[in-house]
């Protein structure tokens, strides 16, 4: 059985709990997918939509899949070096919606979801216990290796875990101060969509020429039977053969009587090539004729296609990213709405407290079995950073 309590209003949020030490471990509540624009808008105006009370719930689950097996076996495992200092101690303590600095950030929730949110806590924790083993370097029947290590299954240790871990929501008393983290996030959303303005003018000016480059392109490589009945491109062509002793209004004209749709082009070309007979199948001189003038004007369509298109607009491409990529990660801090919130009664802001029950005997530790092994995850201490820190064994 989860021992699981709401208590109502007992701390208020924005409160500091002080900072973090050996027995206090604090985790600040960050949604796992960004608020879109219309959902941050909604939260400025009081509204905690659906979709974002669905981020949220993921975003909680996500959390006790991730940190509650690491820290249930962290903080029980108090590095036996610090136990001394700590033994009028008899808790160690998780935070879910407590920042580093160790103000209370909270978490917001539609009130309609606590019992939903109680029940997942139980089904994820039985769930939990099973990758649990305890650790005992002389009581116990079967022998477990741990690196160069020998312990025993320590059965006993696991229940009195159980029963004494103790699993608190806080509904906190809301604030209706400013929240500096809202005016900090706010006035970077504001920028950025002023830079996104910005961005759009020139995405949009670079679409227009990439258009006109295209339109360009297209005009001189057109289906062969719009192309010859394009006039104002016919026209350009003939000023461009002028210099050639090749006159090309008698093939344009019998081009424009034998191909007049898109499939009748296969019936006098295969491959770039004139099939020789097609257009004066009784008349081999008058084939003759055309079949060469034909063969001259593609070779001189292509020089002059070539030559035009030399004139087309040069762009470099695109490269620029849109500014508002930069505001995901800025919204997904949900906690930061505490003002906008306050006055909607259908919203809770909670903190999550789990206390455990720490080891204070010397041959005692807490197992984490992971694939097949087993691992001693400790709470320690680093000097340099003057922080607690987690260790693997």
């Amino acid at each position: 059985m989860v021992n699981i309590t709401i208590k109502q209003k007992q701390l208020k949020l924005l409160d500091s709990k002080g900072p973090e030490d050996i027995l206090n471990e604090y985790k600040e509540f960050y949604l796992r997918k960004p608020l879109s624009l219309f959902d941050y808008k909604d939260l400025q105006n009081g509204i905690l939509n659906s979709k974002t009370q669905d981020n949220i719930h993921h975003t909680i689950n996500y959390y006790f899949d991730k940190y509650f097996k690491k820290y249930l076996c962290s903080l029980i495992n108090i590095d036996k070096h610090f136990l001394e200092n700590i033994l009028e101690e008899n808790f160690s303590n998780f935070y879910i919606g407590v920042s580093d600095e160790g103000t209370i950030t909270g978490i917001p929730i539609h009130k309609d979801y606590l019992p939903q949110f109680i029940e997942t806590i139980e089904e994820k924790l039985s769930t939990y216990y099973k990758d649990i083993i305890g650790l005992h370097y002389e009581k116990g029947i079967k022998e477990i290796q741990i690196g160069e290590e020998i312990f025993y299954d320590f059965e006993k240790l696991l229940s009195i875990i159980k029963r004494h871990t103790k699993i608190n929501i806080h509904i906190l008393d809301k604030s209706n101060s400013t929240n500096s983290n809202y005016e900090k996030i706010n006035k970077i959303v504001d920028d950025v969509l002023e830079e996104e303005k910005e961005y759009d003018k020139e995405k949009n000016f670079h679409k227009q020429i990439k258009l006109k480059k295209k339109l360009y392109n297209e005009k001189y490589s057109q289906s062969f039977h719009l192309l010859i009945r394009n006039d104002i491109v016919m026209e350009e062509f003939k000023q461009y053969c002028k210099k050639y002793p090749f006159v090309i209004d008698d093939i344009l004209e019998l081009l424009k009587e034998k191909i007049i749709y898109k499939g009748d082009v296969e019936k006098y070309l295969l491959n770039g090539n004139y099939i020789k007979g097609s257009f004066y199948p009784n008349d081999k001189i008058q084939d003759n004729y055309y079949g060469n003038k034909m063969k001259e004007y593609l070779k001189y369509y292509k020089e002059f296609k070539i030559f035009k298109l030399k004139h087309n607009i040069t762009i470099e491409p695109f490269c620029k990213k849109s500014p508002k990529l930069k505001l995901n990660s800025i919204l997904k801090n949900i906690s930061c709405f505490s003002k906008h919130l306050y006055d909607n009664p259908n919203v809770y802001y909670i903190m999550i407290h789990i206390e455990l029950p720490f080891i204070k005997d010397k041959r005692v530790y807490l197992g984490l079995k992971d694939n097949h092994n087993i691992k001693i995850i400790k709470r320690s201490f680093e000097y340099t950073l003057n922080m607690p820190c987690t260790q693997t064994n």
